[in-house]
């Protein structure tokens, strides 16, 4: 179903998702944000606390996020963005052998996104979460994309003096309660239909 409807569809998508974000000023704010946190500092600016991947695994990283940008089923975006996520995971243990809380991950992500400078990602991570399946959307797949999408608003909310909170802002809050809501909706519709099959 992938390769017949979503790749011939897949670069109409992305212009009309990235025509939407140029006209609102989100993509231009992202990478000006991006462009000003990378490099020295980025660390403290986006109150990281534990071990982040080095030089040679934010490469990786990058080369994944490449790779996700290439393909066009939404369920081979969500097993890359989750090798990326278990990446940061594995980075963030190494510091001293400590154990890392679930509130330390999202400025490390952040931090990883940046050092990435791959505005698009936003692109990508709307596509998957509008096209993957419900059932898909459910447990680590979910998590992780919900986190990278927290993690690039933060990072385009991000005013230039104001240090990094990892608490999301009330509009982001609220796109991410709208689109459970409609998606929980629709998944809901989909197993009535199956079972009145």
């Amino acid at each position: 179903m992938f390769s017949c409807i979503l790749r011939p569809l897949k670069c109409h998508l992305e212009k009309a998702l990235t025509a939407f974000h140029n006209q609102d000023g989100s993509t231009q704010q992202l990478t000006q944000n991006m462009l000003r946190l990378k490099g020295t500092g980025a660390i403290e600016q986006l109150g990281v606390r534990t071990g982040v991947p080095d030089v040679r695994e934010v490469e990786r990283v990058k080369q994944k996020l490449i790779l996700m940008q290439r393909t066009h089923s939404p369920i081979d975006k969500v097993l890359l963005l989750l090798q990326v996520c278990k990446f940061v995971h594995k980075a963030m243990g190494t510091l001293h052998g400590q154990d890392v809380s679930l509130d330390d991950f999202l400025p490390a992500l952040s931090y990883v996104i940046v050092e990435c400078n791959r505005p698009n990602l936003l692109i990508e991570v709307e596509y998957m979460m509008e096209l993957l399946e419900p059932s898909w959307l459910g447990g680590e797949g979910g998590y992780y994309l919900t986190s990278v999408y927290a993690s690039l608003c933060l990072i385009q909310s991000l005013e230039q003096d104001q240090p990094f909170s990892s608490c999301l802002t009330p509009q982001v809050q609220e796109a991410l309660k709208e689109w459970s809501c409609r998606r929980t909706l629709e998944a809901q519709k989909q197993k009535e239909t199956q079972q009145s099959q």
